[in-house]
């Protein structure tokens, strides 16, 4: 499987895509080109990104890169193919075996996770004020696990309790990777230690996959989120360095570093407490600035 198998399920479950010389985009929210699959760090050359930005209702590109270029970030990968008990640290491995005696994780079709993942969606989005059209809405959520059924490359996993599937999690195969995309989960799921039983079995389950020797659980969050890296160096992961670059409309960039955009994020983040929008929206500004300061190098 490849990167044009990864194109076919994004544009099957609905999501805007696209390909410059350099890269495959898709809009995984509605105004903003990712690269992928996120592990791949090609630098698109000066000037390939432009008719993707001037397309309308996009204001920019973002793209992890390995020369430096926008924020440091990185994503989380495991190559060891022993993954196993002894990789984890002592706290996580002590949480997982509670959660792995109270629950059962295991491949799940996209059919049945189409049917049992709703609640996951819903709480998540909920939990996390997180706004995702193809998890809310029930056409998109369908026409994504039907994406999923149809795409080589394509598998999921989900972790199940007493009352039914508590977390999920959408994986991608592209040469050799096998990359975490969506994971969701239920309310309980943090409590019951739902999320830690299904990272370990996908990573154990998949390292020894024929054809596979690397697993990833996703890039890091932008702006960083402290816990959540905990919990993934705990279960034995490594965090890949990069950086991520962010190119916006001229005039999106210029309301973004603006001295009024500055001021406008502060206040909002005073009125409001530190909201995810407005932490998203600081990290924008640096990359912003950070990419415009190495393109100038």
């Amino acid at each position: 499987m490849n990167a044009d198998h990864m194109r076919e399920f994004f544009a099957r479950a609905g999501y805007r895509v696209a390909r410059t010389a350099s890269a495959d985009w898709y809009v995984p929210g509605d105004s903003v080109y990712k690269s992928f699959p996120y592990g791949r760090m090609a630098l698109p050359p000066t000037g390939e990104t432009a008719p993707l930005v001037r397309q309308r209702g996009i204001i920019g590109v973002e793209f992890p890169n390995d020369v430096g270029i926008g924020v440091a970030s990185g994503f989380w990968v495991m190559r060891d193919p022993a993954y196993g008990m002894h990789s984890l640290q002592r706290q996580f491995r002590q949480r997982l075996i509670r959660a792995l005696a109270a629950e059962t994780v295991r491949p799940v079709g996209f059919d049945e996770l189409a049917r049992l993942g709703v609640d996951a969606n819903r709480q998540s989005l909920i939990r996390l004020r997180y706004v995702d059209r193809h998890l809310a809405d029930p056409a998109l959520w369908q026409r994504l696990c039907a994406a999923g059924q149809r795409t080589p490359g394509a598998g999921a996993f989900a972790s199940f309790g007493p009352q039914g599937l508590t977390s999920y999690l959408i994986h991608f195969i592209v040469n050799g990777t096998c990359y975490g995309l969506i994971s969701k989960s239920i309310d309980a799921a943090r409590k019951r230690g739902s999320n830690l039983a299904l990272y370990y079995t996908y990573t154990r389950e998949m390292i020894r996959h024929p054809g596979i020797d690397a697993v990833s659980i996703g890039a890091q969050a932008v702006p960083s989120l402290a816990e959540l890296d905990r919990i993934k160096r705990h279960a034995g992961y490594t965090l890949q360095p990069c950086a991520v670059a962010v190119v916006l409309r001229p005039a999106a960039r210029a309301l973004v570093a603006s001295v009024a955009g500055g001021l406008a994020m502060r206040l909002g983040a005073r009125v409001f407490g530190p909201r995810e929008f407005f932490n998203r929206a600081q990290a924008l500004r640096a990359m912003v600035r950070t990419t415009d300061e190495s393109e100038r190098r």
